[in-house]
């Protein structure tokens, strides 16, 4: 079990990165109320590359757009990309492992291999290849990202479900005469989901970083839609002149991830996941 220095430790990283993420779904959905107006509008003449003032708190962009109210809305695309292909690639990649570890022999042999097959392949390189053959658009995003994904939780998953496959209470289970359903709902899935949560709270900020990339090189949704990814690429002719329209989009970012990353370090030594065991370095991966 972990010292009282560790537990306080995780308990602090757990309460930030907990902040950290809700403050920024907070400040994304009253986006609206924080600074009032479409952000792809385009604003007053002579109002372009404003710096941060009183009535532009983050300056304005080069088409007179007010920087924070981007930000924000930004916020919302990212976050929504960040979850939605972290919940979907989080079930996809736990059914596949789940298959691979307690499966017949065909199916484990089955599963097993096509993991290692959408393994073999890059997966920034891979989404760059399945966004460039298509329009780009924040559903078909989320389905590159979805994809690109699922294998790592998979990957884990399967790991540790051979792991409880022939622990004492899951044979004592077996000879009770429980079903395969019935056995990974009642005691595989509640031994799974301590690692599942790492790993998913990990993801999120990961997927948030290809995201921006992607967006960064025009593949991401595109205007009216803001992202993060598109502002510090519309700013990057005007670094030193207008350093605001990269730096705060890029501020977001490296918080967001932070607080995820925060939030899965607290998770990972917090002592409800200590109590199955260390939690396996692989939820990192």
């Amino acid at each position: 079990m972990a010292g009282p220095g560790r537990s306080a430790s995780a308990s602090f990283e757990l309460r930030l990165g907990l902040g950290l993420a809700v403050l920024g779904i907070v400040l994304t959905l009253l986006a609206g109320v924080i600074a009032p107006g479409d952000p792809s509008t385009l604003g007053p003449v002579g109002r372009t590359l404003e710096p941060p003032s009183l009535a532009h708190p983050l300056g304005t962009d080069t088409l007179g757009r007010d920087v924070l109210a981007r930000v924000l809305h930004g916020g919302r695309a990212s976050l929504l990309v960040g979850w939605v292909s972290t919940l979907l690639a989080t079930v996809l990649g736990a059914a596949m492992g789940l298959g691979a570890g307690l499966g017949p022999r065909a199916v484990r042999s089955g599963l097993t291999a096509i993991i290692d097959l959408f393994l073999a392949f890059p997966g920034v390189y891979l989404a760059l290849l399945l966004v460039a053959v298509s329009r780009p658009s924040l559903g078909l995003l989320i389905a590159v990202l979805t994809v690109v994904s699922w294998m790592d939780v998979a990957r884990l998953v399967r790991a540790e479900a051979l792991a409880l496959r022939d622990r004492e209470f899951v044979a004592a289970a077996r000879g009770l005469g429980l079903t395969s359903i019935q056995l990974v709902v009642r005691h595989v899935l509640p031994n799974l989901m301590p690692v599942v949560l790492v790993a998913g709270a990990l993801r999120i900020g990961q997927i948030i970083l290809v995201e921006s990339f992607l967006s960064f090189l025009g593949l991401g949704p595109q205007e009216p839609l803001v992202t993060w990814g598109s502002m510090i690429a519309q700013g990057r002719a005007h670094l030193l002149e207008a350093w605001w329209l990269t730096a705060f989009p890029g501020l977001a970012i490296a918080a967001t991830v932070l607080a995820y990353n925060l939030l899965a370090d607290g998770l990972r030594a917090r002592h409800w996941v200590e109590g199955r065991g260390e939690v396996d370095e692989r939820a990192a991966a």
